[in-house]
């Protein structure tokens, strides 16, 4: 049989038990509201990033179709030279039998 002194320990320690389980818990889901606050920023970052990402390949793309286009161009032009210079070339191989 318990003592009245005895009791007063005993519950004592059960309320130390109890109070540092209620510790750790509140400790828990302090830390579990934290980390899922983490989380949901990481997710919105990442959410972002796929956006920004998505955009950047779109600029990719149209950039680097503008620069085939203009790639094309240049082929052309440099083709359209290439004949002006011979023609000339021609021409002037002309005129210099010509004037002999």
């Amino acid at each position: 049989m318990m003592t009245g002194n005895d009791q007063v320990k005993h519950a004592r320690r059960t309320a130390l038990v109890l109070g540092t389980s209620l510790c750790i818990s509140l400790i828990a889901i302090v830390y579990g509201v934290l980390q899922k606050k983490e989380a949901d920023r990481q997710r919105m970052l990442a959410i972002e990033m796929e956006i920004r990402t998505e955009e950047c390949e779109k600029n990719a793309y149209e950039l680097n179709s503008k620069l085939n286009s203009q790639t094309q161009q240049l082929q052309q032009v440099l083709k359209d030279v290439e004949q002006r210079v011979l023609l000339l070339q021609k021409q002037a191989l002309v005129k210099s039998k010509d004037n002999k």
